[in-house]
Protein backbone atom coordinates (compact mmCIF):
# COMPACT_ATOMS: atom_id res chain seq x y z
CA UNK A 1 0.00 0.00 0.00
CA UNK A 2 1.44 3.34 -1.04
CA UNK A 3 1.51 6.20 1.40
CA UNK A 4 1.64 9.92 0.83
CA UNK A 5 3.11 12.63 2.99
CA UNK A 6 1.70 16.12 3.29
CA UNK A 7 3.42 19.12 4.76
CA UNK A 8 1.22 20.92 7.28
CA UNK A 9 1.84 24.61 7.79
CA UNK A 10 1.11 26.66 10.85
CA UNK A 11 0.34 30.28 10.11
CA UNK A 12 1.04 32.85 12.81
CA UNK A 13 0.31 36.54 13.00
CA UNK A 14 0.95 38.99 15.85
CA UNK A 15 -2.33 40.86 16.30
CA UNK A 16 -0.95 43.15 19.00
CA UNK A 17 0.75 45.43 16.49
CA UNK A 18 -1.49 44.83 13.49
CA UNK A 19 -3.93 47.22 11.90
CA UNK A 20 -6.55 45.10 10.20
CA UNK A 21 -9.43 46.20 8.00
CA UNK A 22 -12.98 45.61 9.14
CA UNK A 23 -14.33 42.23 8.16
CA UNK A 24 -17.01 42.77 5.55
CA UNK A 25 -19.29 40.24 3.96
CA UNK A 26 -20.73 40.56 0.45
CA UNK A 27 -24.42 41.39 0.03
CA UNK A 28 -26.72 38.57 1.07
CA UNK A 29 -24.30 37.16 3.66
CA UNK A 30 -24.56 37.72 7.41
CA UNK A 31 -22.77 36.74 10.60
CA UNK A 32 -24.16 34.37 13.21
CA UNK A 33 -22.46 34.55 16.60
CA UNK A 34 -21.75 31.35 18.50
CA UNK A 35 -24.61 29.82 20.44
CA UNK A 36 -24.63 26.20 21.61
CA UNK A 37 -27.86 25.54 19.72
CA UNK A 38 -25.94 26.21 16.48
CA UNK A 39 -23.41 23.41 17.09
CA UNK A 40 -25.13 21.02 14.67
CA UNK A 41 -25.15 23.69 11.98
CA UNK A 42 -21.43 24.39 12.56
CA UNK A 43 -20.76 20.65 12.21
CA UNK A 44 -22.76 20.47 8.98
CA UNK A 45 -20.86 23.40 7.46
CA UNK A 46 -17.51 21.96 8.58
CA UNK A 47 -18.42 18.61 6.98
CA UNK A 48 -19.66 20.21 3.74
CA UNK A 49 -16.48 22.31 3.59
CA UNK A 50 -13.94 19.53 4.09
CA UNK A 51 -15.47 16.18 3.10
CA UNK A 52 -14.32 16.25 -0.53
CA UNK A 53 -11.10 18.23 -0.07
CA UNK A 54 -7.58 17.21 0.86
CA UNK A 55 -8.21 17.70 4.59
CA UNK A 56 -11.22 15.40 4.34
CA UNK A 57 -9.14 12.74 2.63
CA UNK A 58 -6.44 12.99 5.28
CA UNK A 59 -8.59 13.39 8.40
CA UNK A 60 -11.46 10.99 8.88
CA UNK A 61 -12.98 13.38 11.44
CA UNK A 62 -13.48 15.96 8.66
CA UNK A 63 -14.67 13.42 6.10
CA UNK A 64 -17.61 12.13 8.16
CA UNK A 65 -20.47 14.11 9.71
CA UNK A 66 -20.12 12.22 13.00
CA UNK A 67 -16.47 13.28 13.18
CA UNK A 68 -17.40 16.91 12.57
CA UNK A 69 -20.06 16.75 15.28
CA UNK A 70 -17.51 15.31 17.69
CA UNK A 71 -14.98 18.02 16.77
CA UNK A 72 -17.46 20.85 17.37
CA UNK A 73 -18.52 19.27 20.67
CA UNK A 74 -14.89 18.87 21.81
CA UNK A 75 -13.88 22.36 20.68
CA UNK A 76 -16.85 24.06 22.35
CA UNK A 77 -16.27 22.17 25.61
CA UNK A 78 -12.52 22.82 25.77
CA UNK A 79 -11.23 25.24 28.39
CA UNK A 80 -9.71 27.47 25.71
CA UNK A 81 -12.83 27.76 23.58
CA UNK A 82 -13.42 31.39 22.59
CA UNK A 83 -17.07 31.96 21.66
CA UNK A 84 -16.31 35.58 20.69
CA UNK A 85 -14.04 34.23 17.91
CA UNK A 86 -16.41 31.51 16.74
CA UNK A 87 -18.70 32.44 13.88
CA UNK A 88 -20.86 31.06 11.17
CA UNK A 89 -21.81 32.83 7.96
CA UNK A 90 -25.18 32.32 6.34
CA UNK A 91 -26.31 33.34 2.87
CA UNK A 92 -29.79 34.64 2.09
CA UNK A 93 -29.89 36.56 -1.21
CA UNK A 94 -33.53 37.61 -0.80
CA UNK A 95 -35.56 38.04 2.44
CA UNK A 96 -38.22 35.54 1.33
CA UNK A 97 -35.65 32.89 0.39
CA UNK A 98 -34.32 30.32 2.87
CA UNK A 99 -30.89 31.02 4.36
CA UNK A 100 -28.01 28.63 3.71
CA UNK A 101 -25.12 28.23 6.14
CA UNK A 102 -21.88 28.51 4.21
CA UNK A 103 -18.87 29.18 6.47
CA UNK A 104 -17.59 28.42 9.95
CA UNK A 105 -14.59 29.28 12.12
CA UNK A 106 -13.76 28.36 15.72
CA UNK A 107 -11.41 30.34 17.95
CA UNK A 108 -9.26 28.86 20.72
CA UNK A 109 -7.33 30.68 23.46
CA UNK A 110 -3.85 29.29 24.06
CA UNK A 111 -1.43 30.04 26.87
CA UNK A 112 0.56 33.25 26.89
CA UNK A 113 -2.16 35.38 25.34
CA UNK A 114 -2.01 33.48 22.07
CA UNK A 115 -5.10 32.51 20.15
CA UNK A 116 -5.55 30.07 17.34
CA UNK A 117 -8.03 29.22 14.65
CA UNK A 118 -9.24 25.66 14.79
CA UNK A 119 -10.62 25.45 11.26
CA UNK A 120 -11.85 27.81 8.58
CA UNK A 121 -14.47 26.11 6.47
CA UNK A 122 -16.27 27.57 3.46
CA UNK A 123 -18.59 25.30 1.48
CA UNK A 124 -17.45 24.92 -2.15
CA UNK A 125 -20.40 26.81 -3.69
CA UNK A 126 -19.46 29.98 -1.77
CA UNK A 127 -15.69 29.98 -2.27
CA UNK A 128 -14.13 32.84 -4.17
CA UNK A 129 -16.45 35.47 -2.66
CA UNK A 130 -14.13 36.67 0.13
CA UNK A 131 -15.97 34.74 2.86
CA UNK A 132 -12.85 32.93 4.12
CA UNK A 133 -10.92 36.20 4.31
CA UNK A 134 -13.76 37.87 6.20
CA UNK A 135 -14.05 35.13 8.84
CA UNK A 136 -10.29 35.18 9.47
CA UNK A 137 -10.30 38.96 9.99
Amino acid sequence: MASEQYKRLRMEFDLRSAVLPMAELPDGYRWLTWRPLLSERHAQVKWQSFRGDLDGRIFRSLREIQGCRRLIREISRSSGFCPQSTWMVTFQPEPAWPAHDCATIQGIRRTGGVGSIQNVGVVPEHRGNGIGRAVVL
